[in-house]
């Protein structure tokens, strides 16, 4: 008796060919999209964790926020010192105690290390360590000797500077409006870790320390992850629109829905954007 060995034809083997394809076209970004969602999950996390330790502090420390200054904290163990990077940034070593925790600093959409090429945003060479998120000084941009700049505004979690190379923290009770004051969030700035709007600045060189990991502004499917001074973590989409806030003839983009929430003294006024 003759036996027929049975085989897929030819034909047979490319649909199933085109079949396959054709699901690995509709999963592969579903997949890609659900590891997105999971390490915006996991920074949502990590901010939460963060704005209830700087909540914690201010509560012990007369309901104050923390100081910025010029002091050479230690850095995170197994991170090199040196003039490339500011690791020992303030708030990071700062709120340790309640925190207890490094890798929470790090956003897992950012590189840990960023090369340090110069264009418009960072004259800086060399590579640099950098954190994922930052520390909102204030609604000032610019230069350091910029009236205008984050280090003199004197509006967000800190005052302007005294001269005494430190910024102090403003009162807990200075915020007008706590549910819409942002203090921390998304950054791709320096490893000094500000929640700085010019390092939204899409004429930033994406391949800069600064704007590394920022090209287009936003670092989560089109938006950042900002806290709130009432502790509540919300995503926004990043508003590129170019605004000039203190009407100096430079300008910077929104950031978010109302850049003014970078400012803790806001009087609520609308503002567009």
């Amino acid at each position: 008796m003759n036996f027929r060995n049975r085989a897929f034809t030819l034909i047979e083997l490319l649909v199933v060919i085109a079949i396959i394809a054709i699901l690995a076209a509709i999963l592969f970004p579903v997949f890609a999209q659900a590891r997105e969602d999971a390490r915006k999950a996991s920074c949502v996390s990590n901010l939460k964790q963060l704005a209830t330790g700087v909540l914690m502090y201010t509560q012990d420390y007369d309901e104050t926020f923390p100081c910025v200054t010029g002091n050479g904290y230690p850095p995170q163990p197994g991170i090199p010192f040196g003039t490339d990077t500011w690791v020992y940034n303030d708030i990071v070593v700062i709120i340790q105690p309640y925190v207890k925790n490094f890798d929470v600093f790090f956003c897992p959409d950012r590189q840990r290390l960023v090369p340090a090429s110069g264009d418009f945003c960072n004259p800086g060479t060399g590579t640099q360590h950098v954190w994922g998120y930052g520390y909102n000084w204030s609604s000032g941009y610019g230069p350091h000797d910029n009236p205008h700049s984050l280090w003199f505004q004197g509006d967000g979690c800190v005052l302007p500077d005294t001269g005494s190379n430190t910024l102090p923290g403003r009162s807990l009770a200075a915020v007008n409006f706590p549910a819409q004051f942002i203090f921390l969030g998304d950054t791709g700035d320096t490893p000094r870790q500000t929640l700085y709007t010019a390092v939204f600045d899409p004429r930033c060189n994406p391949s800069s320390g600064w704007n590394s990991d920022l090209p287009t502004g936003a670092r989560h499917q089109g938006g950042n992850d900002f806290a709130f001074s009432d502790g509540h973590v919300k995503w926004f989409k990043v508003n590129l629109t170019y605004v000039d806030p203190y009407n100096v003839g430079v300008t910077t983009p929104a950031v978010v829905p109302n850049r003014y929430w970078f400012s803790a003294t806001w009087d609520g006024v609308s503002h567009s954007p």
